[in-house]
Parts: C-alpha cells; structure tokens; sequence
C-alpha cells in the first residue's frame, strides 16, 4: 500500500526461509504440497470491498477460485448440515431444520448485520485521527453491548434448542475461541464473511505473498529470507532502524512490526524502554489458540469417496467448550477436527493432498519449547505419531475408507508455528477475539514509541482478511488525514481501470 500510495521503497524481513508467513506453501516428494495458514477466504466475491483492496495491493495478480456451493459440512453425530453459498438460503435451511426456532434465527442473522456494522466503524476509528475516531466510537457505544458479549451469551439469550446454538458455532476453530470465550463481534465477522461463499487462490497460498512481494519490487523495494529482527533501534525515543540477529542494523524512515503485539513489545522494544500497558497485554496474550495440523499426501482422488472440495467440521457432541489438553489426553481424546482438500481446490494441483486441524493446548508441548526443530527427541516425535493416529482414526470413523487413501501423513504441532513465526506460544491469529480484547485502545497502529508502527492481526482482527485490513489501517495512520479514504478510493478507481481493460 505504501509503496503505491507514496512510491516508497518497502523492504520486508521474514525470519523463515520462505517469505510470506502463514501464506507460504511447503512441498514434499510426490508432488505433495500444502498451505500452512489459508484454506479458504471469505469477502472475495468481485466487486467486494476487501477484493477491491486485495487486487489493489496485489496488481490482480492472484486470481480467486469460487469453492463448490455447498462450500461447508457440519457433521455432528446424529446429523450433517451444509452451508450454501448465499445468505437467504442458509437462513431459509435453518428455518427449515428448526422451524421452532424461526424468529430467533430471522433476528440473529440481523444481528450479524448490526455487529460487521459496529465493527466496520471500530476499524474506521482506528485509522482515523484523534478528533474523528472518538466521535465514531461514541457512535458505537449504542452496539457495544450486542458486539461485546460472548457468543454463548448472546446464543443463550435468543436460542432454546442446543443442536442450533452448536450448529450456529460451528465454525468457531476460525477464529480459535470457543464460544464461551469469543466476543460474538468476531463471529459475525467470521460467519457473514462466507455468506456469498468461499474462495482459494489458484496456485496455492503461496500466489498471495508472491504478488505482494512482486508489487514490492515494482517500487524498489525487496523481501529478504532468513533475516530475523532482534530488536528495534530507537534514537531520542524513535525508532530509526532494525538490528538484526546476524548483528546487521538496517535504517529506515518507518519501522512496520508483523510480529503480533506481543513479540512485538516484548522481544522487539528494548528492555529500557517502559510500556505502560505491558501486563496488561501480557494477560491478554495467554488466552491465544493454537493448532495441530496433520497434513496427508493422497494415493487417490478423494471425490471417490463423495468429498467434492469442501471443508469438513466434525464434531463427537454439541459441546464446543475447548477441553484443557495436556500431551496425556491430548491424542487419546480428540472431539473435533477440521479437514480440508487443498488438492480439490485448486486445479494446478499436481498430487492429492488433504489436511486436518485441530485445537491444541501449548501446555501439552511446552517441555520441548527449548529444543530446535527436528531435534526435539523420540519421546515428543511419539507423541506426534500417537495424534497423527488418533487423528486419522476420528475421520475414518465418519468417512470410511479414508485411512486407506494416505500414503505420506506429517504432523507439525504449536512448536512448530513458534519457531517459524514468533508467536507466542504458536498462536496462530494472534490475540485472542475476546470482548475484552476490542476494548483495548492500545492495540492500534501507534505505538507508544515515534516510527514504529504495528499491522496485521493485532491491529484489526484475523484471518488473511484481518491482516490486509491490518495493513490498511495502519497505512492510513502513516499517511494521516483522510488516509483511509484516499486507500479505499485508491482500490475502487484501480478496480473499475481495470474493468475497462
């Protein structure tokens, strides 16, 4: 964006070897190959605001695949339910299953609308100078109260029926807190933005990091690998540069962290420089989700089995409530999982592949926090195979047949996602979307220190959608005054440029 916007030269420093963080793909012999953080997007519908940006920033250069309509199963016990690709539908099959319920269901999907409305102006707020973005919170304060409350809370307040309050949440492992934690702000955000359906980048995730980094170049700019920041460099209480783990110290105007606001006040801010609002961060940051994730090379089309490219959510009960894992029950009871098809999605795959995600509490790998990758010993490498099992073994049960399909199958755990990306703990969308966690006025671009700035996740909410509005908001921060404004009509104009070509 703001090598767009004021021609300056961006230079990104990714600490693994491959640039583009959750967005990069990784390969293994047969032609297998995987994404490590996208499996699907919503809002990507052409003429959609976030599109329009997307396209923006990445010159068109990542072209969107349109995921089969019924692009969702729920699959629960006794019963499945899948998600349409339109609004109006998805209402109408709820109705449909639950006609007890018709009033309740009519009113949450308007409350949806209210909610994406508070937080659409909580987003505006945050890149808006002082003066602006406090007469639109007032504004907003008439909402708090919907956005604000946990989704189990505002579910118990209109719903009777515990199927559809479980069925509702469904999809909670996007956005990585149960419904008794998550602010229902975040699964309004999370659920309206697949109303028109899904989408997958052709080529792969890998295609997103590759436009912006080409996008970058255009401009003089670069993206330098296996360059991990150690610290920022400050000079009368401004940040001048970066020092880098080689020793390396790099200058620039502005200093942008993607790190997280964790990492980023924690490990980057130097020691002598006092944060007021560090602890209470500090607490903020130890509700955060993380995963397993079980990725599986195929011997066969998995559409031999009826899976057709949607995602899977499987479910043992309607109980959502995420249970305290340690490395004892962690593989011996598994209570949910997500499954996906990357291969199904996108047509330049080359192998059949498959992926299965589940939650995971840091706690169960946290005697091996210390240990480097691939040198961690045979009792954590035990482990992993005793959850790769059980993980298998959940699907199986559903869907047989599946174990037979697996001809490769590796297991990457918290541990995993802390040594390639510095989240604390493995977190994988940053700060937990808590209602407590929209409340802090900390979590903005500013930071306390002069040119340096904070983006991504923490800055807006997550997902890839998050983290570009993230980097919209804090674009508009840097550039000042109507900075917002002068983006999105940045997008809008290059779009219909781009109609008439």
């Amino acid at each position: 964006i703001m090598a767009q916007q004021k021609n300056w030269k961006v230079l990104i420093l990714e600490k693994h070897w491959v640039c583009g963080g959750f967005t990069h793909s990784f390969s293994r012999p047969g032609g297998y190959e995987w994404d490590v953080g996208l499996h699907y997007v919503g809002d990507m519908a052409p003429g959609a605001m976030p599109r329009l940006i997307f396209d923006y920033i990445s010159g068109s250069k990542v072209k969107w695949q349109k995921m089969t309509d019924d692009f969702e199963i729920f699959a629960y016990p006794d019963f499945s339910f899948k998600v349409p690709s339109n609004r109006e539908e998805y209402e109408q099959r709820l109705i449909t299953l639950f006609p007890d319920e018709e009033k309740a269901i009519k009113r949450y999907f308007k409350d949806i609308k209210k909610a994406m409305s508070w937080f659409s102006k909580h987003l505006m707020a945050k890149s808006s100078p002082k003066a602006i973005s406090t007469v639109v919170d007032l504004f907003n304060q008439t909402s708090d109260h919907l956005a604000l409350s946990t989704t189990e809370e505002y579910l118990n307040k209109y719903f009777k029926d515990e199927k559809l309050k479980a069925l509702l949440s469904s999809q909670w492992g996007d956005y990585g807190l149960s419904p008794e934690q998550s602010a229902f702000v975040i699964h309004a955000v999370v659920t309206s933005s697949y109303f028109e359906g899904a989408y997958y980048p052709l080529g792969g995730a890998a295609s997103i990091a590759e436009s912006i980094v080409s996008s970058v170049k255009e401009y003089g700019g670069d993206c330098r690998v296996a360059s991990e920041v150690e610290e920022i460099v400050l000079e009368h209480n401004r940040a001048i540069g970066v020092k880098l783990k080689s020793g390396q110290i790099i200058k620039a105007n502005y200093i942008i962290s993607n790190t997280g606001a964790y990492s980023s006040y924690n490990k980057l801010v130097p020691k002598t420089e006092k944060i007021e609002f560090l602890n209470d961060l500090n607490q903020l940051a130890q509700t955060g989700y993380s995963t397993v994730s079980l990725y599986l090379g195929l011997k066969e089309d998995p559409s031999k089995l009826g899976f057709k490219g949607e995602n899977h959510w499987l479910f043992s009960s309607y109980d959502h409530k995420a249970p305290e894992q340690t490395d004892d029950t962690l593989a011996a009871k598994v209570d949910g999982l997500y499954l996906s098809f990357p291969s199904l999605k996108n047509p330049k795959a080359t192998a059949h592949t498959a992926e299965i995600i589940m939650p995971a509490n840091y706690k169960a790998f946290e005697k091996w926090k210390d240990k480097k990758w691939k040198k961690r010993g045979n009792d954590y490498e035990a482990l992993k195979e005793e959850i790769s099992q059980a993980l298998l073994a959940f699907v199986e049960e559903r869907y047989p047949g599946f174990k037979d399909l697996v001809d490769y199958y590796e297991l990457s755990t918290p541990l995993s996602n802390e040594s390639f990306t510095s989240h604390y703990k493995g977190t994988i969308y940053g700060l937990a979307a808590t209602p407590e966690r929209f409340k802090k006025k900390y979590l903005s671009a500013t930071t306390p220190i002069k040119g340096f700035y904070l983006t991504g996740t923490d800055v807006a909410c997550l997902g890839i959608v998050g983290a570009m509005m993230g980097a919209v908001v804090t674009a508009a921060k840097i550039m000042g005054g109507a900075g917002f404004i002068n983006i999105v009509s940045a997008a809008k104009k290059y779009s219909t440029e781009e109609a008439g070509r």
